[in-house]
């Protein structure tokens, strides 16, 4: 099955940016690639865990972001990992930056439809 990709807008403190994110529905937690968060000076806390699809332990940091789908206009502040273990040579090559989780999915009740 092929990737649902989204223009995203992410803001954090007066920094915006632009980006690519897909979305993940069997991700619990949104992603960012690392290089994004430090180009906006984004303030990295603690140290999160997470699991990736395939198993592998993933460490990385959090940080607090507003999320906006562009085509749709649905907003969400959440808290995000920011990591680059996710991002792997196929998904950067795409210029994502982004995988978007339930997290954000369920916070503004977005539905998706599977043929």
């Amino acid at each position: 099955m092929g990737r649902l990709y989204r223009a995203i807008e992410v803001a954090s403190g007066d920094q915006h940016a632009y980006t690519v994110g897909f979305i993940d529905t069997g991700a619990d937690k949104s992603v960012m690639i690392r290089r994004l968060a430090d180009s906006m000076g984004m303030e990295l806390k603690g140290r999160i865990e997470m699991v990736s699809a395939s198993g592998h332990l993933i460490v990385g940091r959090q940080a607090e972001v507003g999320v906006r789908t562009l085509a749709d206009d649905m907003t969400a502040d959440i808290g995000i990992g920011v990591t680059d273990e996710l991002f792997d040579d196929e998904i950067d090559e795409n210029g994502v930056e982004m995988i978007i989780g339930l997290d954000f999915l369920e916070e503004v009740n977005m539905k998706i439809e599977f043929w």
